[in-house]
């Protein structure tokens, strides 16, 4: 199999998921909808969260003194929500919104207000996202790390706490220790191993897991860069888009614990412990 053919399997694999304790890691399809920011968007974002997750400036207090750390944060993830507002039948229409359209998303369908509807989130980018840019997903069931084009990994830790958590910790050599592919064929097979699961030491690592509360997860991605022509998405009338427009290539490790799990979401702490420049992805004719 060449390379070329590799990047086809390997963004198949991604696009697929994976099935871990019985929950379909299978990220949904949402519409892929962009507006232009207003001086309005920051308000209508906290009031959409705040009808999403009415407890979580509770819990943010509660959290105040972790969150008053560096490079962490605190984070809502949602299950689905049902919305009789159709946004776009086309998934890959580009269209702008009027305000009384986002007024009217972010009181009936507040999850639709954020890209991704608060079910995939960037730690890269530190919001809410398309399913190919996530680094961690949320389709209700579980949490798993299904980014296009990237190894990502996570380590169940346990019941530790997470303000003292560093590189050294137990668990963290299993993540640290991954080399980043060079070529197709190398991310595709780490990519395999990665979906089988493994152990080090009594640690467990995979792609997915069965979110359990008061639980520390340690997650590593590899969001390799590679050439934008590989991923471009066909939009009709000779126009192209890439999924990945707008993201930021990276190789990261965060954890974070569930501090919180009820009918209408997760909430996790979160903190970012290492990033680095992410390796491009190259092709045997590049």
């Amino acid at each position: 199999m060449t390379q070329s053919m590799v990047y086809l399997v390997f963004i198949l694999v991604l696009e697929f998921g994976i099935t871990v304790a019985n929950a379909q890691l299978r990220p949904p399809q949402v519409n892929a909808v962009y507006s232009a920011a207003t001086d309005a968007q920051n308000d209508r974002d906290a009031r959409a969260l705040k009808r999403l997750a009415p407890g979580l400036s509770t819990l943010r207090d509660a959290n105040s003194k972790f969150l008053k750390q560096k490079k962490t944060g605190i984070l809502f993830f949602s299950v689905k929500q049902p919305c009789a507002f159709e946004i776009s039948k086309n998934k890959n229409e580009i269209r702008v919104m009027s305000n009384d359209d986002l007024e009217r998303i972010a009181k009936e369908c507040p999850a639709r207000n954020f890209r991704g509807e608060t079910q995939h989130f960037s730690f890269r980018l530190k919001r809410y996202v398309p399913s190919e840019q996530a680094d961690l997903s949320y389709n209700g069931n579980a949490l798993y790390s299904n980014g296009m084009f990237g190894n990502s990994v996570l380590a169940t830790l346990g019941n530790v706490p997470i303000e003292e958590l560093d590189l050294d910790s137990k668990g963290m050599s299993g993540l640290r220790d991954i080399v980043p592919a060079k070529n197709p064929v190398e991310a595709d097979d780490r990519q395999k191993m990665i979906e089988k699961g493994f152990v080090v030491g009594d640690i467990p690592y995979s792609r997915g897991v069965v979110p359990t509360v008061n639980t520390t997860y340690a997650l590593r991605v590899i969001a390799y860069n590679v050439p934008f022509e590989k991923v471009n998405t066909y939009l009709g009338n000779g126009k192209t888009s890439s999924p990945l427009f707008g993201d930021e290539r990276a190789d990261i490790i965060v954890a974070y614990r569930i501090i919180a799990i009820d009918p209408s979401g997760i909430t996790v702490i979160w903190k970012e412990l290492q990033r680095k420049s992410s390796p491009f992805l190259r092709s045997d004719n590049q």
